[in-house]
């Protein structure tokens, strides 16, 4: 459940409370079927011993990526390393078609959850099992370093023997000055699945429209929306420039035909050329 929406549902809760067991069936439906079957078919007296629960509960660590580093998975062959900055707000990882944008987003995504979504069926079987690099020999290894609050650095990693197929991984985490422990410990799982962070760009467009609508969207975000009002109006000067031009060469042609007569019918232009003709040769020979 959102923390803010939660927020909310606890301000009115204080403003209109209801019974303990009332309250604790509510808070479990937020949390999904399974949790409000749990308060259902526990004990009257039980019911809403989960709120406690919860609230002692520890939050998960907050990390900032540090680095990436895949090896034969899916563009990508030989091992290659994506370096970040580690620390809040938003970063671009720019290049050019091909060059492995793609391959190192999903890279980061199975390496958390041990799988992608836009892989799940019905996606055709030639999809799914193209996970694995055509460029590398041997196994694939993806591994992250990341900044822990609290702890410092931590690498997580996830590899496969040659010939595994996705769901036959090997994961681990490590702490700096620790021993290697499961991926588990860093408390994200429940919160990567109810709240995937991973989207590819198909999943993005069918929130904001077409292409450029997510564009624009993403201008504004980065704070760039003067730099597109900017090519707007030359954009529109160009065409504006563009039209006349094209208008120009429409009527020349008539022009020209109109003043090829009129010197054919007009002696006075005929000598307005031979003078012209004399003007330039007195040029040439100067």
């Amino acid at each position: 459940m959102d923390d803010a929406l939660l927020e909310i549902v606890f301000e009115r809760l204080v403003g209109n409370p209801l019974p303990v067991e009332a309250e604790a069936l509510l808070l479990a439906a937020f949390e999904g079927d399974q949790a409000l079957a749990t308060q259902l078919n526990a004990p009257p007296a039980r019911r809403h011993a989960h709120q406690a629960n919860d609230t002692a509960a520890k939050d998960p660590d907050g990390a900032y990526l540090r680095s990436l580093t895949v090896k034969g998975f899916r563009g990508i062959g030989p091992a290659a390393t994506l370096e970040v900055s580690p620390g809040p707000g938003l970063t671009l990882v720019v290049g050019r078609n091909g060059s492995g944008k793609s391959s190192f987003a999903e890279a980061l995504e199975v390496l958390l959850t041990g799988t992608l979504m836009r892989w799940a069926p019905p996606a055709p079987v030639v999809v799914r099992e193209g996970w694995r690099s055509k460029h590398a020999s041997g196994g694939t290894e993806i591994s992250a370093e990341f900044l822990i609050e609290g702890s410092g650095r931590a690498t997580v990693a996830r590899t496969w023997a040659s010939g595994a197929d996705l769901a036959s991984s090997t994961e681990w985490l490590q702490r700096a000055g620790d021993k290697r422990v499961p991926v588990t410990a860093l408390g994200w799982d429940a919160d990567l699945k109810e709240y995937r962070p991973f989207l590819s760009h198909s999943e993005l467009e069918a929130f904001f429209g077409k292409p450029s609508d997510l564009h624009d969207l993403l201008a504004s975000v980065l704070g760039l929306e003067d730099l597109v009002t900017a090519d707007k109006h030359l954009n529109t000067a160009r065409k504006a420039r563009e039209d006349a031009l094209t208008d120009i060469k429409k009527r020349l042609g008539p022009l020209r035909a109109h003043l090829q007569l009129l010197a054919e019918q007009d002696e006075r232009a005929s000598l307005a050329g031979l003078d012209r003709a004399r003007h330039g040769s007195r040029l040439r020979h100067a």
